[in-house]
C-alpha cells in the first residue's frame, strides 16, 4: 500500500465559516500482482516479490497517476510519497516513480501500510485453509469485522491504521 499526498493542502480550521478550506488530496496504490495472488495464497506480512505483470501494474499506474496530475494541474515532484515496507509495495513505489521521471528511492516507508498479518494461514490458499480449519472460517464468516486469524491480527485494525497514516501525512506536509 503506498500513500501519495499533495503537500500543498493542510488541515486546518477555517477562520472565516465562510472561507473554503481544501481537503488533502490523496492517492491510494495497491501493490502490482506477485506469485501469491496468482495462485491465490494469503501474503500478509510474507515478503512477496512483484511478478512480471506486477512490474508492468505498476508502470501503468505511474502513467495513471501522471496522467491524473496532468489533468488536476500538479506535479509528480510536489507530492509526498510513503510506502508499506514490504519488497512488493516498495517495487511497485519505485517503479511508478521512475516513471513519473522521479528518483527511485525518493520516498518514505511507513510501517503502518504493511499488509495485515493472516498468521499461521500465511502461504496457504483458501482451500488449504478450509482443510485446515473450516471450523474457524464459519466463525469468521459470521464475524468478518471481529474475526482474528490464528496467530495473526483483526483485519478492523487496519482501517485505523490507514486513517492514522493519511491523517499524519496530510497534516505534515508543507
Amino acid at each position: 500500500m503506498h500513500a501519495i499526498t499533495a503537500p500543498r493542502l493542510r488541515l486546518r480550521c477555517a477562520r472565516d465559516p465562510d472561507e473554503v478550506v481544501p481537503r488533502p488530496v490523496i492517492y491510494y496504490v495497491r501493490h502490482g500482482l506477485t506469485d501469491w495472488n496468482v495462485q491465490h495464497r494469503l501474503q500478509g506480512r510474507h515478503d512477496v516479490p512483484l511478478n512480471g505483470l506486477g512490474h508492468a501494474q505498476a508502470v501503468r499506474c505511474g502513467e495513471i497517476l501522471h496522467d491524473l496530475l496532468l489533468r488536476d494541474g500538479g506535479k509528480a515532484e510536489d507530492l509526498d510519497y510513503v510506502s508499506s515496507p514490504l519488497i512488493r509495495a516498495r517495487k511497485t513505489m519505485e517503479i511508478m516513480r521512475s516513471t513519473l521521471g522521479l528518483e527511485s528511492t525518493g520516498y518514505g516507508v511507513d510501517t503502518r501500510l504493511a499488509e495485515i498479518s493472516f498468521g499461521e494461514w500465511e502461504g496457504l490458499t483458501y482451500a488449504e485453509i478450509m482443510e485446515r480449519d473450516a471450523d474457524v472460517v464459519a466463525t469468521r464468516e459470521g464475524n468478518k469485522w471481529g474475526f482474528r486469524p490464528p496467530g495473526g491480527r483483526n483485519p478492523h485494525l487496519s482501517d485505523s491504521r490507514l486513517a492514522a497514516v493519511s491523517l499524519s501525512r496530510a497534516s505534515t506536509s508543507a
